[in-house]
């Protein structure tokens, strides 16, 4: 029997960015939240974005990228909670909607995404959706990239007598 080949998601990282319009609510500033699920019904916080101001009932926000590892265990059915709050200086963040997706639904549906946050019509848009090799320093050295290595050691009393205020090299006693 041939074995299945598996996808291995242990090194790719998701990149996205999230817009979201709220046509029947006044949302001043607002952030985003990504929640992985520990156990059914309990999240995990592991992304918490910037906070942008509306523009025309509109907030997007900067490009999010994320291991897979960290996002949802590299488990594509595992549910995965985004959640906007509006911001609050008091620290008391009113939650203005959320949405549960996971990482197959975004790798089945291409570049982007269209969800509905709640009944009054506001919509989440994932957009820009790549899933991509996460590279490490080692995958680099192992591939054959070759690196020089240049140590240099003043010997030299140019610079002065390190115990001298004037020397660039001086060494205050005193802490």
């Amino acid at each position: 029997m041939a074995q299945e080949k598996k996808a291995d998601y242990g090194k790719m990282q998701a990149a996205f960015k999230l817009s979201a319009t709220f046509p029947s609510k006044m949302v001043q500033s607002c952030f985003v939240t990504l929640n992985r699920e520990k156990s059914p019904g309990q999240y995990q916080p592991v992304f918490k974005s910037e906070c942008k101001p509306a523009i025309k009932q509109h907030h997007s926000w900067n490009q999010i990228i994320i291991d897979t590892d960290t996002l949802c265990n590299n488990d594509m059915n595992q549910t995965i909670m985004i959640q906007m709050f509006e911001y609050k200086a008091s620290g008391s963040h009113k939650k203005v909607g959320q949405a549960e997706i996971s990482l197959g639904q975004l790798v089945d549906s291409g570049t982007s995404l269209n969800v509905k946050i709640d009944s009054s019509g506001s919509m989440l848009k994932i957009n820009d959706f790549a899933l991509n090799e996460r590279v490490s320093f080692l995958d680099y050295v192992m591939g054959g990239c070759e690196i020089g290595v240049h140590v240099a050691i003043d010997f030299t009393l140019s610079n002065g007598n390190p115990r001298s205020m004037q020397s660039l090299h001086y060494i205050n006693q005193s802490g």
